[in-house]
């Protein structure tokens, strides 16, 4: 294996365990590792809004991966390499379909996210993301204009469901091959289960292929965290790519490694593991 130069990290799972928290011996890795030159970047459905603690506290301000690959940002600089947005339209259409379906909504946009009613998910949400929603109808967002974004255009709908009650989201996914849906859980609720819908053209392959060349690195200098089936890409791609002790299984089979949950400071171990 050649000298890992740049770790991507998923945050919910695998940085943050089920209460939002990293650890201390987490933080002085990652700190260590940007004094040894180590590029640390996120790759996650998170918005940046929603990892500024982890930019300013663990030093993840590299060139990474955002809103499931939608946006390809580097928030040392304010960079951006590539930005997808879904048609106006085509998220007018899902979240009328997915609230017909009794489907939980949220709308993201750069400066933020909206929900129409309160929920003990969002709630949830607002911790995890260390964001308060607006609480606001979303036909102010659907009704916006084709043409060039704005920053109240959609960069994600993040839809969700109780998995004991609910089955709707792989149907929803069928009536709109249009979009990327990217398949996540929440620690704290495990029942729920939620997809991220994003423009088709925010394509992780591509994006992966892009920051290598942004960083003219190999993909074996390239080392991948995660724990979802939205984190598969960046494993399978990367030189070196670990799985939580959390993760599904299909990307435990496909991992080179596979590390301690995130309740067990995981993401500390498999870097200990590859730098010492």
């Amino acid at each position: 294996m050649q000298q890992i130069k740049l770790v991507f990290f998923d945050v919910d799972g695998t940085l943050l365990d089920r209460q939002g928290n990293y650890s201390p011996e987490l933080q002085s890795k990652l700190i260590e590792l940007k004094t040894q030159g180590v590029k640390l970047a996120i790759a996650s459905g998170r918005p940046p809004f929603a990892c500024r603690f982890l930019f300013e506290q663990l030093g993840l301000d590299d060139m990474g991966l955002f809103y499931t690959g939608g946006l390809v940002y580097q928030p040392a600089t304010g960079n951006t390499l590539a930005a997808h947005y879904l048609p106006q339209s085509q998220s007018r259409q899902i979240i009328r379909q997915a609230q017909q379906l009794g489907l939980y909504v949220e709308y993201y946009h750069s400066q933020g996210f909206t929900v129409e009613q309160p929920h003990f998910i969002t709630a949830e949400h607002a911790r995890h993301l260390r964001c308060a929603p607006e609480i606001s109808s979303f036909d102010g967002y659907i009704s916006l204009p084709e043409g060039p974004q704005s920053d109240r255009h959609c960069s994600k709908l993040l839809l969700g469901e109780d998995g004991l009650n609910s089955h709707f989201l792989p149907e929803l996914e069928r009536q709109f091959p249009d979009c990327q849906f990217a398949y996540a859980s929440l620690p704290s609720y495990p029942n729920w289960r939620f997809a991220s819908v994003v423009s088709n053209f925010a394509d992780k392959q591509l994006a992966f292929s892009q920051l290598l060349d942004y960083y003219q690195l190999d993909a074996e200098q390239v080392m991948a965290i995660g724990d979802s089936q939205s984190d598969r890409v960046f494993v399978n791609q990367a030189g070196f790519g670990v799985a939580m002790g959390n993760s599904i299984e299909q990307l435990k089979r496909e991992a080179d490694y596979i590390t301690a949950d995130a309740e067990n400071n995981g993401a500390y171990k498999a870097l200990c593991h590859v730098f010492g």
